[in-house]
């Protein structure tokens, strides 16, 4: 679960994960556009204090916001362009993917 620690748009949430989803999806990976459209579409605005979390299965990401289910992604290639943004080969944050992986500083 991530809590926010600041406001983010809609708009810039839905940028951030089409530009992690881009880098995570490297050739030949290929995600189709209305799957992921889709999925951008229901991406809220985050206030401070707000909780994001995705629950993995073998199969699928749930997201949630605040508690509210916002989407169920059964996309195989989708979930794991999702992952790959925390833990792949060019995640996002460094950070957070060491504070995922328990490797705190």
């Amino acid at each position: 679960m991530f809590r926010f620690e600041h406001k983010v748009s809609a708009d810039e949430a839905r940028n951030a994960w089409r530009e992690g989803l881009k880098s995570s999806c490297m050739i030949p990976c290929h995600l189709d556009p209305d799957d992921v459209e889709r999925f951008l579409s229901k991406m809220p605005a985050m206030l401070v204090g707000d909780n994001f979390s995705l629950l993995f299965t073998e199969n699928a990401v749930t997201v949630t916001s605040n508690g509210q289910q916002i989407g169920a992604i059964t996309q195989r290639r989708i979930v794991e362009a999702m992952l790959a943004t925390f833990l792949g080969p060019r995640p996002a944050s460094l950070t957070l993917e060491q504070e995922l992986l328990g490797r705190h500083g």
